[in-house]
Formats: structure tokens, sequence, C-alpha cells
């Protein structure tokens, strides 16, 4: 299950960047351009971009969380001396 985070996290980490990023783009277009017909109102817009700032915080923290009890735990140190 490690070796699966270790290979499988950068492309994770890569593909939701992307992701983001492209929500981040659209929303701020909608706050740019907030006159033209079929945008979204700005209130709308500053909560998407509050909202993918408060997911991309908690994977931030749920990583780190995760990160620290997966790799201090005794069993990996001792299946890796075997």
């Amino acid at each position: 299950m490690i070796r699966l985070l270790l290979v499988m996290a950068p492309a994770v980490c890569i593909a939701s960047g992307i992701g983001a990023s492209n929500l981040i783009r659209y929303f701020t277009k909608s706050l740019r351009y907030r006159n033209t017909q079929g945008k979204m109102p700005f209130e709308v817009s500053l909560l998407g971009i509050f909202t993918v700032f408060f997911i991309c915080c908690i994977f931030v923290f749920h990583g780190t969380i995760i990160g620290a009890e997966v790799y201090s735990n005794p069993s990996v140190i001792i299946a890796s001396k075997n």
C-alpha cells in the first residue's frame, strides 16, 4: 500500500493541480467579465474561489496527517528489515 502511495501521489497531485487551476481560471474570468451575459454572479464566483482554496488547504492538511501516520507506524520499519 505504501508503494502504491509513493507511485501514485505525484500523478494525483499533478491532476488535481490542473483541475484546481482550471476551476480558478473559470471563476476569475467570471469575476473579470461581470457585465457579459451567461456568466456567474459575483457572489457565486467568490464562493467558488473560496471553496477551491478551502479544499486545497484541507488536502494539504490531510496529506500531512496521513503521511505522518503511515510513515511513523512501527510495522513499516519492521517489514522493511525482512
